[in-house]
């Protein structure tokens, strides 16, 4: 009797103990691993960063992005694990020196989680040091020249000078990460003051009898420029209307007897295309654009004002009222190529110039060249423009 009941004990615990084996068997088990990689900034959208480690001891995983430090920066294979650039431009060492995200791999409702640690390379670039217009008359003497200066991509300081009666007078321009600060010469001053948003919001500059202040007042798609106002003297308003890009595409001026002229830019791209004024008998001024491969030192505006660097450098020209801004939209709002500026008047006279370009073997821009055209009365302007690229 006692022979079977060892038996039968020992039968048990075979029984037990293959049970708890096959339990064991059964449960999912899944395990990754942190990936961490080292690529050069700027590298394309889709390149491979690798490959999550993880693995699991029956069925498949699914592979997702739980978090990343910077959104859309990068993707991963729902199937493999593989990890790639999802957009480019976030991969700047400059902006994004490293790049952190967690992937998260499932196995039904199992699932763990892996840490991704994405370190750039800081490629050396050609930096754009400084751009400089010289402007000659039509015996071909210097009489007009403008310096920027760049750091780090940065614009710090614009040097101006002409030349009157023989003597050259200067004025210099002080920016701060961008924005410019203070302007002036031996005569006078103007100082700058923007709001949280990096819009420019107020200018103050010595008028001789007293300051001279304008104002920019924001308010939805239209800006207030509140120009000239005297300690007692009355203001100048103007409305300014901006359009569903949010660049300033059209001007209100009060005129006299109540009259309300109209300025209107017209955009293609981002970039005016004509510019019609309608007062004082009305011009046009008309821009032409080019594809052209290169450096983007000629757009050096992009670097200033953050995203409001077109609409606070139409406002900073302080010319915008008087219509002279518009001989220099170009420089201001344009962010492509141009190779012609044309303007017409009422009377069917005009004056404009072409504009060539110079590149290096490395598609840096070395020089523009502006030669001027138009009928006999506009002689006045010089017959040539040169700027001049220089880099680190």
């Amino acid at each position: 009797m006692n022979k079977y009941k060892i038996l039968f004990f020992t039968f048990l615990v075979i029984l037990l103990s293959c049970t708890e084996n096959d339990e064991e068997t059964n449960e999912i088990v899944v395990s990754i691993f942190d990936f961490e990689t080292t690529i050069d900034e700027n590298s394309n959208t889709g390149l491979s960063l690798g490959t999550v480690d993880a693995s699991t001891n029956q069925g498949s995983l699914t592979y997702s992005i739980a978090e990343q430090s910077v959104d859309n920066a990068i993707a991963v294979n729902p199937s493999t694990g593989e990890l790639t650039i999802l957009n480019e431009s976030l991969f700047d060492f400059e902006t994004n020196p490293t790049i952190t995200g967690i992937v998260k791999v499932e196995n039904g409702d199992i699932s763990d989680t892996a840490d991704i640690i994405i370190n750039l390379n800081n490629i050396i670039e050609d930096s754009l040091k400084s751009v400089t217009l010289n402007r000659y008359n039509n015996d071909n003497e210097l009489v007009f020249w403008i310096k920027k200066t760049f750091q780090n991509e940065r614009l710090t300081l614009i040097e101006t000078s002409y030349n009157s009666s023989d003597i050259f007078i200067t004025t210099v321009e002080y920016y701060d990460n961008g924005l410019i600060k203070k302007k002036e010469d031996e005569y006078s001053y103007v100082e700058y003051f923007y709001d949280v948003n990096n819009r420019l919001i107020k200018t103050i500059s010595d008028g001789g009898d007293g300051p001279i202040i304008r104002q920019y007042i924001y308010n939805g798609n239209e800006i207030e420029f509140i120009g000239r106002i005297y300690t007692n003297g009355n203001p100048s308003v103007h409305h300014l209307e901006l359009n569903s890009e949010n660049l300033i595409y059209k001007e209100l001026i009060p005129g006299i007897n109540n009259q309300l002229f109209e300025s209107v830019i017209n955009y293609q791209n981002g970039n005016p295309i004509n510019v019609n004024l309608y007062f004082n008998g009305g011009t046009v001024d008309e821009y032409q654009y080019d594809s052209q491969s290169g450096s983007d030192a000629y757009n050096y505006y992009q670097f200033i004002y953050g995203e409001h660097w077109k609409n606070n450098l139409l406002l900073y020209s302080d010319n915008f009222s008087n219509g002279n801004y518009r001989d220099n939209v170009v420089h201001y709002i344009s962010n492509s190529y141009i190779i012609q500026y044309k303007r017409t008047y009422s009377d069917n006279s005009f004056f404009g110039y072409n504009i060539n370009y110079d590149f290096n073997s490395d598609s840096l821009l070395l020089k523009e060249t502006r030669n001027y055209f138009g009928d006999q009365q506009y002689n006045y302007n010089s017959k040539k423009i040169e700027l001049i690229y220089e880099y680190e």
